[in-house]
Order: C-alpha cells, then structure tokens, then sequence
C-alpha cells in the first residue's frame, strides 16, 4: 500500500538528520515518500531536510513561516495523505523507530480490518538516575494502559486514508483527539507493542514538571471536549505501579514516590493553567528531550 510518513517538526536540528537517514536506510520504498512540515523552526532543520529532499526525490519539506502547533503540521499531511496516498505513518521528529516498527504497523492496516494502529515508545534515558527513572517508569505504565485499552501514540501511529477529518488547530495532544475520533467514528484501533519507537524523556525535574503540566491540561481539553476521562490519567494501582518501576529496592520507592507526587503537582498547575483557559497548543520546547542518542 503506498505509504507516506508525515513528520511534524519545530527547531529539531539535533535529531531530524538521524531520524531521515535512518528512514531512507530502512523504512522507505520505491513508492512511499517522507513529509516534514516545518513550523517556524528559526535553526538548521530546513537546511538539513532541504539537503536531503534535494539529493532524495521521495524525502519532501513543506515550511510554515510562523509556528502554529502540531494539530495545523498534522492537517497539512491529511490532504497530502487524501490526494496521493493510501497510509499515513505519523511520528515525531524527535524519535526514532526500530528498523521493523513502520512494516509492522502497515501490516496491521493492510488487512482492512484494523484502522489506525500505534506503536510502543521507549525511552533511551539512564534509569539509574531520577530524570531516567521517571522517563522508563511513565512509558511503562503507558504500555501497560495500552495493553488493556488500545493507545495510538503521537511517537509513531498509523491509519488508512479516509479515516480521519482536520483537526482543530488548538488542540493540544493530537494524538489523543485522533484517538476520540476515531473511537467516536467507531474505527477499529489496535496497539502493536513489538513496534517500538524510542524517544528522549525529560533530564531535569523541571523539564519533567512542564511536559507533564502541559500534557496534563491537554487531557482536561480532550475530556471537556469528549466528556470522557483520559485513560492514563488514571491513578495507577500498586501492582500496575509495581509492575512498572523500572527496579525496586529502597531507591526505586523513594524514586516511585516521588514519581507519583511529582504527577500529582503537574497535574494542580496543569487546572490552574485550564481553568485561566491558558491553552499551550504551541509549547515551550523541553529541549532535555531534543538529543536522541
């Protein structure tokens, strides 16, 4: 099936190289071609895609002079998508995928039984240290959520043609308001953890505390808008949060606390922020999380 990847991107100069070249090496046949929409990135990320666009004729850039969210990237793609192509694989600029991860989710949707797919982020972070610790422990409980109730991920997902409409162009997690979308439509959703895409979490506590304030008020967006509550908003059990922790002993408590408690301030700023309808669908970068290694 003729498949395009469509990667929204903003200021991405320490990862965008990476990830086209490992794209190209990988991912991409004769047919399929790469899309970056660039919003308002002021460093090198044109310069370098532009390179690549010029020496590869399926690698394109598409530039936004002003920067206008991910949800605005992501309708770009949409009509490109509807016009020439029969699958979108949507992934951030900041990850990069196994080498089998995007067969693996095209081969879900080729069947047409399965609609939209996602695949399983994995942070690269040290765990020994707290920054680390909280990184691999958030994305567990994420796949623990997604084992049970199908999670299709900004990190990498993937639907067919036809199954989506524009988003709203404030919206601030996009993947989640596909998500309601698509369940409202009432598309067949399906989680693929061996699709594993890795990403960078957050090195500091206070990076931590923004992506998580942030996201955050997103959910409480969605949920205002859906009248459902976000599924890993949830307060973990002991066992799943046991289940999860990327070790134990006397530091993997203290740290597993400290996890939940730093959840749980992220979450009070993140009312304060919804409740003054201060939005963040254009974010402050968490620039921790920017150099994939």
């Amino acid at each position: 099936m003729k498949t395009m990847i469509g990667i929204p991107a903003h200021n991405e100069e320490n990862n965008i190289e990476k990830l086209l070249i490992f794209l190209i090496e990988n991912c991409v046949d004769e047919d399929d071609s790469i899309y970056v929409v660039s919003s308002g990135s002021k460093d090198r990320t044109n310069d370098i895609v532009m390179h690549y666009s010029n020496n590869f004729s399926n690698v394109n850039l598409i530039v936004e002079d002003e920067r206008n969210g991910k949800a605005s990237a992501f309708n770009i793609l949409l009509e490109i998508l509807e016009e020439n192509y029969e699958i979108l694989v949507y992934m951030g600029a900041d990850n990069i995928p196994e080498k089998k991860s995007i067969q693996l989710l095209i081969n879900q949707l080729e069947g047409k039984k399965i609609d939209a797919v996602g695949g399983r982020p994995v942070p690269v972070n040290y765990k020994g240290g707290i920054q680390g610790f909280f990184a691999h422990l958030l994305w567990n409980l994420h796949h623990l959520y997604s084992l049970e109730y199908p999670k299709i991920s900004g990190e990498l997902m993937a639907f067919r043609k036809g199954v989506m409409q524009k988003l709203p162009v404030k919206v601030v997690n996009d993947d989640l308001y596909i998500q309601r979308m698509l369940e409202k439509s009432e598309y067949n959703l399906k989680y693929i953890p061996d699709a594993i895409v890795y990403l960078k979490g957050p090195e500091t506590i206070s990076d931590f505390l923004r992506q998580r304030r942030r996201i955050f008020t997103g959910h409480l967006q969605i949920k205002a808008l859906f009248k459902k509550e976000v599924e890993t908003m949830r307060v973990p059990n002991f066992n799943m949060l046991r289940q999860a922790c990327p070790y134990f002993g006397v530091k993997g408590s203290i740290y597993a606390l400290l996890f939940v408690l730093a959840h749980a301030f992220a979450y009070v700023l993140s009312l304060w922020d919804y409740n003054r309808m201060k939005i963040p669908y254009k974010w402050d970068m968490v620039k921790t999380s920017k150099v994939l290694d």
